[in-house]
Parts: C-alpha cells; sequence; structure tokens
C-alpha cells in the first residue's frame, strides 16, 4: 500500500532519538591566586584545575553567554544605569567582561533568631566583620578578614525607598538612584530595612 509522508518529518522506526551530547567542557568562576582576581577558566569536564586556581562557582550555559557582551557607543545611555565599564579593556558591557569578570557576592540570611534591629549586621559576608571604626564619630563600620579579588562586588545596597531629596541629605546613609522618572533616594539609616553596606565608611585618604 502506499502511503503518503510529509518531507521534513521523520518517520522513524520509533526508536527513542539518541540524548544529545553533553558539553565536553565546562566553565568556573575562579580567583586566581597569583594575581589575586576573578578569572573565567574553561576545561575540558573532569580536567582537575591548575593550582593557582581557586573554584568558586560553577558557571552554567545560560551564566557563561552573559559574559564578553561588548555594548556599542551608541547603545549607552549616559542617564541610564545598566551597564558595566571595565576598565582594563576600556569598554561598556551589558553584564560583564568574560576576561575580567565580576562575580556577586550575595548578603547572608539573617537568622530567624535574630534581632529585627541587627538585620543590617547580620547579612555581611563570612569574611567581613563589623566592629567599632577608628575613624572619629563614624560609630561601626566594615572591615575585611581577607584579601578581596579584584572582580568580586557586593550588594546591592538596601533600605526604605524615599523621593524626598531634602529627607535623603540629613544623614549619610542615602543612596541616589538615577531614573528617567526622576530621583530617587535608598534610605539605609534603618538598620531593620538595610543591609551590612551601610557600615561601610568613606576612605579619608584618596589613594
Amino acid at each position: 500500500m502506499t502511503t503518503f509522508q510529509i518531507p521534513g518529518l521523520d518517520y522513524g522506526s520509533g526508536e527513542s532519538s539518541p540524548e544529545p551530547e553533553e558539553d565536553p567542557v565546562e566553565n568556573h568562576m575562579c580567583i586566581d591566586c597569583y594575581s589575586i582576581a576573578m578569572k573565567i577558566v574553561q576545561q575540558t569536564k573532569g580536567t582537575p584545575l591548575a593550582d593557582k586556581y581557586l573554584a568558586v562557582h560553577e558557571l552554567s550555559s545560560e551564566e557563561i553567554v552573559l559574559f564578553g557582551n561588548a555594548l556599542k557607543e551608541t547603545d549607552i545611555d549616559p542617564e541610564g544605569d545598566d551597564f558595566i565599564h571595565c576598565d582594563r579593556c576600556n569598554c561598556y558591557y551589558r553584564a560583564s567582561c568574560k576576561e575580567h569578570p565580576l562575580f556577586w557576592v550575595k548578603d547572608r540570611e539573617p537568622s530567624k533568631n535574630s534581632k529585627p534591629e541587627d538585620r543590617a549586621r547580620m547579612t555581611a559576608p563570612a569574611f567581613i566583620s563589623i566592629k567599632t571604626s577608628s575613624i572619629p564619630n563614624a560609630g561601626l563600620g566594615a572591615f575585611a578578614e581577607a584579601c578581596i579579588p579584584v572582580g568580586m562586588v557586593f550588594g546591592p545596597y538596601q533600605g526604605i525607598l524615599i523621593d524626598d531629596a531634602s529627607e535623603a541629605e540629613k544623614d549619610g546613609y542615602c543612596w541616589e538612584l538615577r531614573s528617567r522618572t526622576g530621583p530617587h533616594f535608598i534610605d539605609g539609616s534603618n538598620t531593620q530595612y538595610s543591609n551590612w553596606m551601610r557600615y561601610i565608611n568613606s576612605s579619608r585618604r584618596e589613594f
């Protein structure tokens, strides 16, 4: 009997299709212990990393494609704030440079037993401590207990969103957010709603 088949469709024997091959390479976000900087290391799956690299995160295929997407000058909105400048490449990127990547360190979740007023202090990463600052009248400050590699970033700064500029100027805990709809401010003065970044004090010296 003559049968009719639609061109382009697979009329196999009914056997299941072979499983797609796994990607033979894997990408790791690492600390280069020689240069003390973040580095994306690509290698054959199962191959051990070189001794100078300390892996901190395995990048998925969805994550790796976000790196290295350079922007043209015509694509950059000078009033915007959704791009990153790599000072080594002197290029702008939507997410991050692939050769000199950024790695975001998330805040810690405060324990359920902690007091509400201790929330900001409890969000500090494990290698950041909050203690009395030597800067006169600065109160508490954030101190690194280990060397922080180049490319490691923190945040975002947390607090209460306000629109009143005069209110934002009352203390040193507000940061301005650029927006096409006008200025907005994040007020981190209340420790119940802010995070550890409120304790970062400006340096008294320029480097």
